[in-house]
């Protein structure tokens, strides 16, 4: 199964889940609605930003 498609399947999952990644195309995939930001303990809402954070890690 393809990152991408990992991500779309968890993506219709209705529950919380918890996740670490660095792979940009995962995370667009999965396409959350909230991410936490470490080490801030910031909850934000996803964004195209978010994805620039993720690529920088």
């Amino acid at each position: 199964m393809s990152r991408s498609a990992t991500g779309a399947a968890l993506a219709a999952w209705p529950g919380t889940m918890v996740i670490v990644s660095h792979d940009v195309e995962f995370v667009e995939a999965l396409a959350p609605d909230r991410i936490l930001l470490m080490p801030d303990g910031q909850l934000d809402y996803f964004s195209a930003e978010s994805l620039e954070l993720v690529a920088l890690a």
